[in-house]
């Protein structure tokens, strides 16, 4: 062998090596993983949302919300009077889209809630929501509400 060709010999192959591992799509396998593990924090604090809604649990339900939510005190109380209004209340939402920056999670929902009044009529609505979460070590909390309120 020649020292040129014995030198190709030996530099074609790292070169297609290199070029092969620089075409993996590390990045790409980190966003996509981190995009299914805020998609699943998101349908987990939805579904303590509705659960809580569904058990008309007051407590439970103002624990998921932040210290922050706009008008806290008041929500609970129009949310507390609702829940004497209604009996087996269901809600259940849908996810749209789930971006997070550096305020928070905001998340477009589309949701469907049905219920029966106390007074035996049976009531049924649907609309669309933004919300906005505050990522905590122990879940999100409900920040704010855009759009259309969902619980009453």
């Amino acid at each position: 062998m020649t020292r040129i060709s014995y030198r190709l010999f030996i530099i074609f192959p790292l070169v297609i090596l290199c070029l092969g591992m620089s075409c993996v799509p590390r990045r790409n396998i980190n966003i996509e993983a981190q995009r299914l593990s805020l998609q699943s924090i998101v349908e987990e604090a939805l579904g303590d949302i509705e659960f809580a809604y569904e058990s008309k649990n007051l407590e439970g339900f103002t624990g998921l919300l932040d210290q922050g939510f706009p008008g806290k005190a008041r929500f609970q109380a129009v949310l507390a009077d609702y829940f004497l209004y209604l009996d087996k209340p269901h809600l259940h939402f849908v996810i749209d889209m789930v971006i997070a920056d550096k305020n928070g999670i905001k998340v477009n929902v589309h949701w469907f809630k049905k219920a029966i009044t106390n007074l035996n009529v049976a009531i049924k609505s649907r609309g669309s929501s933004q919300f906005l979460f505050k990522r905590y070590p122990e879940g999100l909390r409900l920040k704010r509400v855009f759009k259309e309120n969902p619980f009453y």
